[in-house]
């Protein structure tokens, strides 16, 4: 996204994708607690659809283990990809 504002849209695309091709709900959503997400339309929209909201320290990677891991792991997959493609280290 080119910024912030885009967020609620996007979310809102996000939630209607997800919960049509499981046929689940969304319970819950950790973020930062840097303002992307806490706007009243947002805190409205995921009250109404009861969704709980769980908040984390601004720029606190150790409170968002689960996707700072996942992060890791997509880095040293393309990194070896790269490296079995024979590309130079600036790829």
């Amino acid at each position: 996204m080119k910024q912030k504002s885009n967020v609620f849209d996007a979310f809102k695309k996000w939630l209607a994708q997800v919960e049509n091709e499981t046929s689940l709900k969304i319970k819950c959503l950790k973020s930062e607690n840097k303002g992307e997400y806490y706007d009243n339309i947002f805190e409205d929209l995921c009250a109404n659809q009861r969704i709980k909201r769980v908040k984390t320290v601004p720029r606190n990677p150790h409170q968002n283990g689960v996707a700072e891991h996942m992060n890791r792991t997509i880095l040293e997959h393309a990194r070896s990809m790269r490296i079995y493609a024979g590309l130079p280290e600036q790829f």
